[in-house]
Order: C-alpha cells, then structure tokens, then sequence
C-alpha cells in the first residue's frame, strides 16, 4: 500500500513539474544608476538552495561580487559579453510551495543591436536552462526513489512467495494433524461408548452378584440352623 500511494504520488509530481511552463520575461533594473536589461524567471523550491545553485553555475562562468541582495559578475566567460553582468535572488513566496525569482541583467548602454540581441538571447537561454535542468534533476531524483522502492518492494515480493510456500506446508502438515487428531477423537468417544457400558454392565454385574450373594448367605444359615437342631 505505501508503495502504491509512492507511485501515485510520484507520477502526480511529474505531471505536476512538466505540467508547468518556464516562463522567461524581460525584465529591466535600474542599479545605482545604471540600468541592466535582462530577463527574469521563477521556479518552485527551497531559496537557499536555489541561491547556491545559480550563484554555483556563475563561479564556473566568471567572478562573483556579492553586494547586498545581488550579485556583479565579472569577466564572464560568455561569447559576445564583455561588460559587467549583475544577478539577483529573491523569495517570492515563503509558504509552503515556496516560489523563488531568478533575475539576469546586463549593462547594454554601450552594446550595438546586433549584440545587444545576441547577448538577451544567451541570458534568456541560460535562465531558461536552469529551470529546466532542475527540474529534470527532481524528475530523476523521484525515479531514483521510485527505483529503490520498486527494488524494496521486489525483494518483499518474493519473501512473500517464498512465506507462502512454507505457510503451505504448514497448512498441509496441520490438515493433516486434524485428520489424525479428528480420527483419534472417534476412536476416544467409541472408547468412551464401550467404556461406560461397561460400568453399567459392571453395576448391573454388581447387582445380580449381590443378590446371588444374599440368597447364598440365607441357604447357608438355614443349614447352619439344621445343623445345631441335630445336635
């Protein structure tokens, strides 16, 4: 049954995740007086671990400035990017299903049009790629559960069909007993039958016996009487 109720809660949550469009939108800051343009995104999950996952994948592209909220990235290694590209995390909503805002902006005041557009498409991909590899990563790690319940509950599987061979030899060795027992039974009360017409036929027995016993005491007194009449 719990693995039952696993199962339909997993497939409830891979619909739940696929279900949900990633949405990439423009999205323009203004920053100490300079103003970045770029795209933001939200995603379902922890905060901090999505603050440590996005800033992670930076470190790997380019040096992390932390400043208040937000991040400056610099020397990023991003083909057509050369100026300073500035990130921020925030917590939308801290309930229960918390939602966490990904933002991604970049200073494009000097950028001609044609980079400029190449530049928004390569931030829009990248915030694009990160929702959607964690969520695959969720994906996997209900598969990988799924996986091991699925073993667990294989290995339970044949313990059951090895138990359900033994429990029946063990109903079979019992029937059996039963029989042996239920014939002992018959065998005791025909027993008993014989037994206690016996005892009535013993009490009967002692009955006439006693009679015989009475009779025999008389006849012998009366010939002890005859006896002394001769003398």
């Amino acid at each position: 049954m719990k693995f039952t109720t696993y199962i339909i809660t997993f497939f409830l949550n891979l619909s739940f995740v696929f279900g949900q469009e990633i949405t990439v939108k423009e999205e323009s800051k203004s920053i100490e007086k300079v103003t970045y343009t770029g795209y933001e995104t939200t995603v379902n999950g922890d905060f901090e671990k999505h603050k440590d996952e996005w800033t992670k994948l930076l470190k790997n592209k380019g040096k992390v400035r932390k400043r208040n909220l937000l991040y400056f990235l610099e020397d990023f290694v991003f083909p057509q990017i050369t100026e300073k590209l500035l990130t921020g995390v925030t917590q939308i909503n801290q309930s229960r299903d918390s939602i966490v805002s990904i933002w991604l902006g970049i200073d494009s005041s000097d950028l001609e049009s044609g980079e400029s557009s190449k530049v928004m498409n390569e931030i829009s991909g990248m915030l694009y790629s990160y929702v959607l590899e964690y969520r695959k990563s969720l994906i996997l790690f209900d598969i990988q559960n799924a996986e091991r319940a699925a073993a667990f509950t294989s290995r339970q599987h044949q313990r059951l069909i090895q138990n359900l061979d033994n429990l029946k030899l063990r109903l079979l060795d019992a029937e059996n007993e039963k029989l042996r027992l239920e014939e002992s039974v018959k065998s005791m009360e025909l027993e008993i039958e014989v037994l206690k017409q016996r005892i009535e036929n013993n009490q009967a027995d002692q009955e006439r016996t006693y009679e015989e016993l009475e009779q025999i005491r008389k006849v012998l007194e009366m010939h002890k009487e005859k006896l002394k009449k001769l003398n």
